[in-house]
């Protein structure tokens, strides 16, 4: 049996060169990212590829992309940097660098046991 591997952050950088070199190792890849015209082209690429567009800062868009997600492996790599000018404080840039790497990951795995029943993963 294929094992299967769901990696968040696929529609870009680190995420999706997993994405590739899982495909070329011959795992079913879930790839998931908010960005869904990169995702489509990343299936089309890799014809295989299963691809999940949701924004994971999102809870309950979360849990419903991710609902009875069966995967071997999951690699939680979706994230964002933004850069302040010295001596600026801008709350809502940090804020949404915190949701997205800090509670971005804490809600996939949320979803992901969640939809297991707290079973093992």
């Amino acid at each position: 049996m294929m094992k299967r591997v769901l990696i968040t952050g696929a529609s870009s950088g680190i995420g999706k060169q997993l994405a590739l070199d899982y495909f070329a190792e011959g795992w079913q890849v879930i790839a998931c990212g908010r960005d869904e015209t990169r995702l489509v082209q990343l299936s089309t690429q890799c014809p295989s590829i299963e691809i999940r567009r949701f924004d994971m800062t999102d809870l309950a868009a979360t849990r419903e992309a991710l609902a009875q997600c069966q995967a071997d492996l999951v690699i939680l790599c979706a994230g964002t940097c933004e850069y302040l000018d010295n001596g600026v404080v801008d709350a809502e840039r940090v804020a949404r660098v915190l949701n997205t790497n800090l509670l971005g990951p804490v809600n996939c795995l949320d979803a992901i046991f969640n939809s297991h029943g707290h079973q093992t993963v």
